[in-house]
């Protein structure tokens, strides 16, 4: 078990007594067999600072993680939308019902439930009851972490028989409420590994109400929890939880509004009555279940169309009731201080070359809960794994003719081919529109190529404080220039050759850093390749040109482009 300096009634539990940061690795596996998907269950709800009841909790977490509870959910929710869409897009004689998936097997279950919850305190005892009634909930799991910053909350069960296969737990962190000190707004960031795929779950609870500063606000905290909150090895290297994961979720209460343009609700000059009608005519949408037109003035869409936070974020679109601000009582029954909002969300985020790996297969909330003026959402995924199976019969043979066959060490560091090499080289290295670094407001750039797992790299091992220094091939820095251009420099990193199999996952981070001579460097973003797909087709050689935007805690940070070539 361990204790967060940062938070209080944290705890993790560390399974197989490996590291608590540790990176994800190779994609190959000996012996174990990995299932087709992962399948995931992220589950978000303001508690409203009221104790549940079991009743409600049930409605949201399913016992014993049962799929067919979250499917016949889904299903429900889709019958009901059913007629608005059939009117929508067809006459009533020409629509025909889509083929329903078969019902799930009764026993079937998710793998991985992770329980985000903000307002979740309501006096003495509500970490011990939480903690009973979930246990009672979801009986054939195995609590991997828990975690309590102020009044937010962050749960990760795994099924108990897929238990010993997790590691590299760890969490952390960040407060986003007045000053940056207080906690009653924040984030909390978790991340795990299972069958080689490094997942990571954010739940946050952001600035509330209306208006565009407070909107701005919520934009600026998501990247305060992105960069304050580092988990694993992004303790040490800099990178935030999505550079350095397969699969990544955020949920929680994000508070992102519901704004109707001018032409839907009439602009006045009085405030109070122009909220009136902002109200009023939001209620009229929901009622009319125009959830395309509502999604439309949803700030939160807005954001991801204005890559105002949360780059390479995906969620999935609201086609149901807004879950803000309600009645405590079941169903959807509106105050009418608030405008109906999807504050409660889900989104996700894959790594390079997993972007079709990830299934959506079911997101909704739940009416039935009735102690919150928030209704929770839940959101059930299918991943595939980030690993790739290898019969433990089928052994590789070592090239001397006396060794035996080949441990899993040594094919994963030496690789089926032995000693032949990849040289991956860059050229022509140009950056542009960096973000100033430095009060000077200039920047003093250079270039670092970085493998993750870095295991592939066989130079030898990097510190915390000599990540940036010297261990990985790096450019010259450029001084007092936000568009810099690297002439004719290149920059070359030599690996063993692998088979596309043993890269599965693998990742290149192109980073761009900012050189300081006082002080420890600063990342100012990172492009992320992927290996597998990078060295699977190579024959030979060859070269591409390469230009893509720099990313940074959910950001924009510049472009960075040049020549990429691949040798053997």
């Amino acid at each position: 078990m361990m204790k967060s300096a940062r938070g209080f009634g944290a705890s993790v539990r560390n399974m197989m007594g490996m590291s608590t940061r540790e990176h994800f690795s190779s994609g190959i596996d000996y012996g174990i067999e990995p299932p087709e998907d992962i399948k995931v269950l992220v589950c978000t709800a303001n508690m409203g600072n009221a104790e549940p009841t079991f009743e409600s909790l049930k409605e949201w977490i399913p016992f014993n993680g049962s799929i067919r509870n979250v499917m016949d959910a889904q299903n429900e929710l889709d019958d009901d939308n059913a007629p608005a869409v059939a009117a929508k897009t067809a006459t009533p004689s020409s629509v025909k019902q889509e083929e329903r998936p078969a019902s799930p097997n009764p026993t079937s279950s998710y793998d991985v439930i992770a329980i985000g919850m903000q307002e979740a305190t309501w006096g003495n005892g509500d970490t011990k009851m939480l903690s009973q009634m979930l246990t009672k909930q979801l009986p054939s799991y195995k609590e991997v972490l828990n975690f309590q910053r102020g009044q937010m909350r962050l749960y990760v069960f795994v099924k108990s028989e897929l238990s010993r296969l997790v590691y590299g737990v760890d969490i952390n962190a960040e407060n986003t409420g007045i000053g940056g000190v207080m906690w009653n707004k924040g984030g909390i960031i978790a991340t795990l590994t299972l069958f080689r795929t490094r997942i990571s779950f954010l739940t946050a609870h952001l600035q509330a109400h209306e208006g565009h500063d407070n909107y701005d606000r919520r934009n600026s905290s998501l990247k305060e929890i992105l960069n304050g909150a580092k988990v694993g090895e992004g303790r040490s290297y800099k990178y935030d939880a999505s550079v350095l994961s397969h699969y990544m979720f955020v949920m929680g209460d994000l508070n992102y509004r519901t704004v109707l343009p001018h032409d839907i609700c009439m602009s006045t000059e009085d405030k109070e009555k122009h909220h009136e009608e902002h109200v009023r005519r939001t209620i009229e949408m929901v009622e009319e279940k125009k959830w395309d037109e509502l999604y439309s003035c949803d700030e939160l869409c807005m954001a991801l169309a204005n890559k105002e936070c949360l780059i390479g974020f995906q969620t999935p679109p609201c086609n149901f009731n807004p879950t803000f601000k309600m009645e405590r009582t079941e169903g959807y029954v509106y105050k009418d201080q608030r405008t109906p909002s999807y504050t409660d969300r889900i989104l996700w985020k894959t790594a390079k070359g997993f972007e079709d790996n990830i299934e959506t297969v079911a997101y909704h909330p739940c009416p039935r809960f009735i102690t919150s003026d928030h209704k929770p959402i839940r959101g059930a995924f299918n991943l595939k794994p980030a690993m790739v199976y290898v019969n433990p019969r089928r052994s590789f043979k070592a090239s001397s003719k006396n060794s035996s066959a080949m441990s899993r060490r040594d094919v994963f560091r030496r690789g089926k081919f032995g000693k032949s090499s990849v040289t991956i080289r860059l050229s022509d290295m140009k950056a542009q529109d960096l973000p100033a670094m430095d009060p000077n407001g200039k920047a003093d750039p250079y270039v670092l190529l970085i493998l993750n797992p870095k295991e592939l790299y066989e130079k030898p091992r990097a510190t915390a404080r000599g990540f940036f220094k010297k261990v990985w091939p790096r450019s010259k820095t450029i001084n007092f220039n936000r568009n810099p251009d690297w002439g004719e420099e290149a920059l070359e990193l030599v690996m063993d050759k692998k088979t596309p199999e043993e890269l599965y996952g693998a990742m290149l981070l192109i980073t761009v850093i900012d050189f300081d001579l006082a002080s420890e460097d600063d990342l100012i973003g990172t492009i992320q390749i992927n290996l597998a797909e990078l060295l699977g087709p190579v024959v030979k050689k060859h070269s591409f040109h390469l230009k893509e935007t720099l990313v940074k805690n959910g950001k924009e940070r510049g472009t960075f482009e040049c020549t990429l070539s691949i040798s053997m």
